[in-house]
């Protein structure tokens, strides 16, 4: 009898145990299914330049290729050269109204200045430079801790 029931609880055991795994194997395979957009960071053009456990520092010199993104973190800008000015595109091709708003915040002079502040979540949108001879040089930087709930893999499902 104590071995019937001790057979018993190890069956249970292994079945348990083994519906967790299944569980985590099929939670794992169904995120990798998941379409996602690309995160801002990283992207060509842009390096890594510092990181600790509350920022990550990106030195970027804007592409004039669209890299469609969306923004897994809350990041301030900061334009070290101003460049050419910056084309904002969507997804569906169209292109917003207006001048993006970095264009029309801080000082209208150059040099390093703030840019703008922008929330996780931003996005999905492509930024390219308009003259690849002019490049905009920023320098980025990604609050951590500020990821929203509902990331798959750490980028925003589609």
């Amino acid at each position: 009898m104590k071995r019937q029931k001790l057979a018993v609880g190890f069956t249970l055991v292994a079945l348990l145990a083994g519906a967790g795994l299944i569980a985590v194997a099929a939670q794992t395979s169904s995120s990798k299914d998941i379409e996602t957009w690309a995160p801002q960071f990283p992207r060509p053009g842009a390096e890594k330049v510092f990181e600790n456990d509350k920022v990550i520092i990106w030195d970027e010199i804007m592409s004039s290729e669209p890299i469609f993104h969306k923004h897994v973190r809350d990041v301030i800008a900061v334009r070290l050269e101003d460049g050419a000015p910056v084309i904002v595109e969507q997804p569906d091709g169209k292109k917003p109204q207006g001048p993006p708003p970095e264009e029309t915040r801080g000082p209208a002079k150059t040099g390093p200045r703030f840019s703008s502040y922008s929330k996780a979540g931003l996005g999905p949108h492509a930024e390219r430079s308009s003259d690849p001879k002019r490049p905009r040089h920023n320098l980025w930087i990604e609050l951590k801790g500020t990821e929203p709930a509902g990331l798959v893999n750490g980028r925003w499902p589609k």
